[in-house]
């Protein structure tokens, strides 16, 4: 699997989706030291599955005519998807807060009103923390959605507000932090904050070389000064949001049409396309003839998506169309059809201009 790793190395990243024959491996290290090798006593047993999930459907599939041809469209699942994953609104009250103290030296009390978190710190001592943490139940894989948003008040006062994402890593807690959000603002405010940007403490050793959000067990909003002070922020609608693709192994789209009905799977028709494209044409179609066409997207395993209603376009759809009066604007394309001169816009609507000499 891997040579040569640091006696310091706590882990290892081992991608298996080319590893061939899947089922089950036993995984061993062998340690060298003074020229000497040794078989490690432990060993780890995982079993490797093969992958069967389809990538998604394509989506918003539709057709127009173009050159006295059908002209389909569509969006292949490669375009990032935005996850939006609410951690609390506090409609629900305090959990999952927590007020972290340092016995005398830093208070802090915790209360919800109106669905809105408040929080009242004493520092007595310089730099010792007062804080409200949000825990996790269990050490949490955050990674897809490491960007932490949440709305803030703040008190008046040239005092930073110190985050602190604490994260799990090889049994040790790792602590990434930033002080770039201040409490001088009074009126609420949306503060945004990607975490895997925040830094290591100099005082505090991670074992990470940054915040890979792999191993969540609380996020701090706590205050740390040099010199004693006290006051009032308060917190409300805490996020996690990212942006991911929802297919990466995602490998082809193929457009499959029918004259009777929709396909139901990528062998079920005559197939008009194949590749990673989002338009084609259809040549070996005669416009004016009903006919149905699916969209389905495969990975690099041959696992193909499921029929889905944003992946079909009927083409009967384009004829309705053709007969809407609509306006014309500067964004369209003129095209002939059955004898009638028309006007294709881009939000494809269409405009009958007028009848054409035989």
């Amino acid at each position: 699997i891997v040579t040569d790793l640091p006696g310091t190395a706590e882990k290892y990243m081992w991608h298996t989706r080319n590893i061939f024959p899947k089922g089950k491996y036993y995984i061993y290290a062998v340690v060298s030291s003074n020229g000497k090798s040794y078989l490690g006593g432990n060993k780890a047993v995982i079993n490797l599955l093969e992958d069967t999930t389809p990538p998604p459907a394509p989506t918003n599939l539709t057709g127009f005519v173009e050159n006295n041809q059908y002209r389909l469209t569509w969006t292949n699942p490669t375009h990032l998807v935005h996850l939006d994953n609410l951690l609390t609104d506090f409609s629900d009250g305090l959990a999952p807060m927590e007020p972290v103290n340092e016995e005398s030296a830093a208070t802090m009390s915790i209360s919800v009103t109106d669905a809105t978190l408040k929080c009242d710190y004493t520092i007595s001592t310089a730099w010792a923390t007062a804080a409200a943490d949000y825990v996790f139940d269990v050490a949490t894989d955050m990674h897809l959605t490491p960007v932490l948003s949440f709305r803030l008040k703040g008190n008046g006062t040239n005092t930073d507000l110190r985050l602190v994402c604490k994260n799990m890593s090889a049994n040790h807690e790792d602590w990434w932090f930033t002080e770039q959000v201040n409490l001088s603002n009074t009126d609420w405010q949306t503060v945004t904050l990607d975490l895997t940007k925040l830094q290591s403490f100099e005082w505090y050793a991670n074992t990470d070389d940054h915040n890979q959000m792999e191993g969540v067990v609380r996020i701090s909003f706590g205050v740390s000064t040099g010199t004693p002070v006290s006051g009032t922020f308060y917190l409300d609608d805490l996020h996690l949001s990212g942006d991911i693709f929802p297919a990466p192994d995602y490998a082809q789209t193929v457009i499959v049409r029918k004259d009777n009905d929709f396909p139901v799977s990528p062998t079920d028709g005559t197939t008009i396309y194949s590749g990673t494209d989002e338009t084609c044409a259809d040549p070996s179609a005669t416009v004016g003839q009903i006919y149905y066409y699916t969209a389905f997207a495969a990975d690099d395993r041959d696992n193909w998506s499921a029929p889905d209603s944003g992946a079909q376009w009927k083409s009967d759809d384009v004829h309705t169309n053709l007969n809407t009066k609509e306006e014309t604007s500067d964004s369209s394309q003129k095209f002939l059809h059955q004898g009638l001169l028309y006007i294709r816009h881009a939000e494809r609507t269409y405009t009958i201009l007028g009848q054409m000499a035989k």
